[in-house]
């Protein structure tokens, strides 16, 4: 039956209406905005939860990692020593019992495993020990992570022995050494002490007898002492009576060429001729004014002192504390050497590294050899550079920075002077060829308060000799002028006072001086790239070079800086190489800290 019209709109409208408040409904749904973060931070909280939970994981790894690798390196270190009677696997299983890891929940440990390696007489002993840890997760293995555990190996590596272990101890022995950093004692006493420690400390942890040490005391030069300089082609050697090195015998410094291609290897050649240093004394005194008076040759005092008493000023003092100790593995000579040194003379770094650096050379192997025959431990060595199984170490000492000096040319070095001498009063006389004396002989005592043109006493047909007391004279070599008296004294007394020439005292004395000597052995710039070629060089050559600035000055620890090794791939890292003490306390800490680097016993991986 069909509806009425009105009734048909009534239902169609009502079914448009239920549809559009719908629509409507839906819509304020989409726009209504309650709550709707709720969804976000479920979803982010699910996040940080996984990430923190794997963090977490990771931490509990390598919590238990880095405890098993510690007891690792202490077990093989324990295993490695050459003193341990126990068997190494013994030792390791020992350690691990003791450090109770396989307490630790959720996590599992394997057995370590050792491995030994004994040198074939005995001499080394390496040990390296491995193991795994396994650790649970609690994190991981949850959401859609299904990972269990955390797995890794650890290793280590310890030896001892496995090296022979050369040092040399290049010290500086200067005059500023001689002074005081607080508490009353000096800089050369604080060396003593340090130096002493360092010396019983290697040698009491070697108990193998495998380490040598050597000492090269420098200040101006490097004093080789006889027997070592015999080895090399010397020249220009001083005589008295015409007997090599009669009089100063412990005068035996040589004069290696001052040149970037002789700096820049390690060796010293025994066959190409050296110089000898003279052993003069060219400071400036007071005898260079005016002054027609007349100065004994061995007067003595602040403004004029004699040759011996001055060893700041030469180029060689020669005192036998100053020589060369060859390496020896007994520490009593060592200790003995340490506690002789003496403070003089100026500061030549270069100098001290280049003699440093040749003696521990393989060239020197042969000389050794000779010199060192009577102590069977130091057979075949030096060993040869970049040998893998030595470590060659150099310890460099400074307290300042370089200074240069003058020398006598070598010219004036040996030879025969004008220069005489009497036998009875030891009063000197020189031969002249004067312009207005026919007399060629100028006799200066004898002229106390003139000058040649004026004193005609002075002036003498034959050498001094005193003839009334039935003396001799006897013509001098250059090297028995300088044994002494001063350089200023006989260009001033001998040279200048006679006006030989007609010229002033002044003119002729400073004419006579830049005869003797140059004014710069090496200048502070020559020297100080001498010193980094010659460092480069050793460390090429496998040279491992520990710096120690004590108390040196900014430019003093450039220089020792960049001379020291590096402690890595990276070329500025001297951390373990470079050390700069300001106080005797803080120069025996740096010791300590280089033994910490050369123990013969040590974790190799």
């Amino acid at each position: 039956m069909l509806q009425p019209t009105s009734a048909l709109v009534n239902n169609r409208l009502s079914a448009r209406f239920k549809a559009a408040g719908l629509l409507q409904s839906i819509k304020r749904f989409q726009s209504d905005e309650r709550g709707s973060m709720t969804f976000f931070m479920i979803f982010i909280f699910c996040f940080m939860l996984l990430f923190g939970g794997i963090a977490v994981d990771m931490m509990r790894y390598e919590t238990r990692r880095v405890a098993m690798q510690q007891t690792l390196d202490r077990a093989a270190l324990s295993a490695a020593s050459l003193t341990q009677a126990v068997d190494p696997q013994a030792v390791v299983d020992d350690y691990f019992a003791k450090a109770e890891l396989d307490g630790s929940p959720m996590a599992e440990f394997a057995t370590p495993v050792a491995e030994v390696t004994d040198g074939l007489a005995g001499e080394s002993r390496k040990v390296r020990v491995g193991a795994d840890v396994r650790s649970y997760n609690f994190f991981m293995n949850m959401f859609f992570l299904p990972i269990e555990y955390l797995e890794g190996p650890a290793t280590t590596q310890a030896e001892q022995g496995a090296e022979q272990i050369e040092v040399m101890l290049v010290l500086d022995i200067t005059g500023s050494m001689n002074e005081s950093l607080g508490g009353g004692r000096t800089k050369m006493a604080g060396l003593k002490d340090a130096a002493t420690f360092f010396i019983n400390t290697l040698k009491d942890a070697d108990t193998l007898n495998q380490v040598s040490i050597g000492i090269v005391p420098y200040n101006t030069q490097v004093n080789l002492g006889r027997s070592l300089r015999e080895r090399f082609n010397a020249t220009h050697i001083p005589t008295h009576l015409g007997v090599p090195l009669a009089g100063i015998p412990t005068v035996n410094c040589l004069e290696p060429p001052i040149t970037p291609a002789a700096f820049g290897t390690t060796s010293i050649s025994t066959t190409d001729p050296l110089p000898m240093s003279t052993f003069a004394n060219i400071s400036v005194g007071t005898n260079t004014s005016n002054d027609p008076r007349y100065t004994r040759w061995n007067v003595s005092g602040p403004g004029n002192p004699t040759v011996r008493t001055d060893r700041d000023r030469l180029m060689c003092p020669g005192q036998a504390y100053s020589e060369v100790m060859l390496p020896t593995k007994d520490p009593a000579p060592l200790l003995s050497k340490i506690n002789s040194l003496q403070p003089g003379g100026r500061t030549s770094i270069m100098m001290g590294m280049r003699w440093g650096v040749a003696l521990m050379d393989e060239t020197m192997r042969p000389v050794y050899a000779d010199l060192l025959s009577g102590e069977p431990g130091m057979v075949n060595r030096p060993a040869n550079n970049n040998d893998p199984k030595t470590r060659k170490i150099i310890v460099l000492m400074t307290d300042g920075q370089h200074v240069a000096t003058d020398f006598i040319r070598p010219a004036f070095k040996v030879g025969i002077s004008p220069i005489f001498r009497s036998n009875v009063d030891q009063n000197f006389s020189i031969q002249l060829r004067p312009l207005t004396n026919p007399a060629p002989y100028w006799v200066p005592h004898l002229c106390p308060n003139s000058n040649g043109d004026t004193c005609t006493a002075g002036w003498r047909a034959q050498p001094w000799s005193n003839l009334a007391n039935s003396g001799t004279a006897r013509n001098l070599d250059w090297s028995e002028v300088w044994q002494d008296v001063r350089v200023t004294w006989v260009a001033w007394q001998l040279y200048a006072r006679s006006r030989w020439d007609g010229r002033t005292e002044a003119a002729i004395n400073t004419d006579i001086m830049n005869q003797f000597r140059s004014t710069t052995y090496a200048s502070k710039g020559t020297m100080d790239a001498l010193l980094q070629v010659n460092c480069s060089a050793a460390k090429a050559s496998g040279f491992e070079v520990f710096g120690i600035a004590f108390a040196a000055g900014t430019d003093g620890d450039n220089q020792i800086r960049g001379c020291a090794s590096s402690s890595g791939s990276d070329p500025t890292d001297k951390s373990n190489y470079f050390f700069r003490p300001q106080s005797n306390a803080d120069l025996e800490t740096a010791f300590a800290d280089i033994l910490s680097v050369i123990s013969p016993l040590r974790l190799t991986e």
